[in-house]
């Protein structure tokens, strides 16, 4: 039973649902809470606007009254963007959110023009062609130095776009107490990166990763492969219990 979908995106972004259509569906459906997680601002085809962060921060408050029932986190999947650990996040911004996920995505404007060439070019290039060691150490330590800056609530869709030593990125992840997400477009995890995960200890988290709002909590493919790798649902942070995630939960 999954009590919190913590990944949804809405119209600010690129989802086709609003957030009261989202959170709506979340209560219809019994879910104990639900986060608006957008795009991160650097994103070039997909990032929600700080034009129309106002009217995010409105429409939060609105559905909060609305649906006293239901616990709404706001949050951002943010963009990791040079070997830093940078994200597209200013400090002040912080304030504003209850949870940060933390991912890579490609086409995201870079933090300069140096790290164009640093980070996302070879990146870019790492998806078509084999990823070095050397790359895919420097992608490892990008995050967990961006883990270690941000309170990350959990790393969306690990693996998938950029190449990074699990073994490594999970034992960061349970050290700081960050999840790893399951994510229900996509599982780029194999089975043996499920088992280095559970040996280090590193917990999971399954969400929708919803772009409208009848895909809340609509998690098929990661509860597939879930059954498939042989995961004991104690190890997932919001089956039958509700996971406490780093930052303003």
């Amino acid at each position: 039973m999954i009590l919190g979908d913590y990944h949804t995106h809405t119209i600010y972004s690129h989802g086709k649902g609003t957030i009261l259509e989202n959170c709506a569906q979340a209560a219809e459906i019994g879910l104990k809470e639900i986060a608006v997680t957008d795009h991160g601002f650097a994103h070039l085809s997909y990032g929600v606007r700080r034009k129309r962060f106002d009217d995010m921060v409105k429409d939060i408050e609105a559905a909060r009254l609305e649906f006293p029932q239901l616990k709404i986190f706001f949050g951002m999947e943010c963009n990791l963007l040079d070997n830093r650990g940078g994200l597209d996040l200013r400090e002040d911004d912080l304030k504003n959110f209850d949870l940060i996920i933390l991912g890579y995505h490609r086409f995201v404007k870079a933090s300069s023009f140096g790290d164009f060439f640093k980070f996302n070019l070879p990146v870019f290039m790492s998806a078509v062609f084999k990823t070095s060691s050397k790359r895919r150490t420097a992608n490892t330590d990008a995050f967990i130095k961006a883990m270690e800056r941000f309170p990350v609530a959990f790393l969306s869709h690990p693996n998938f776009g950029i190449d990074v030593d699990i073994k490594e990125l999970s034992r960061a992840a349970k050290a700081l107490g960050v999840f790893l997400e399951l994510n229900g477009k996509r599982v780029a995890l194999s089975r043996a990166d499920a088992d280095i995960i559970l040996n280090e200890g590193a917990e999971f988290v399954v969400n929708s990763d919803a772009h409208s709002s009848e895909r809340v909590a609509e998690v098929s493919k990661p509860l597939k492969f879930i059954e498939e790798a042989g995961i004991s649902y104690k190890n997932i942070a919001n089956w039958d219990k509700l996971p406490v995630f780093r930052g303003r939960n």
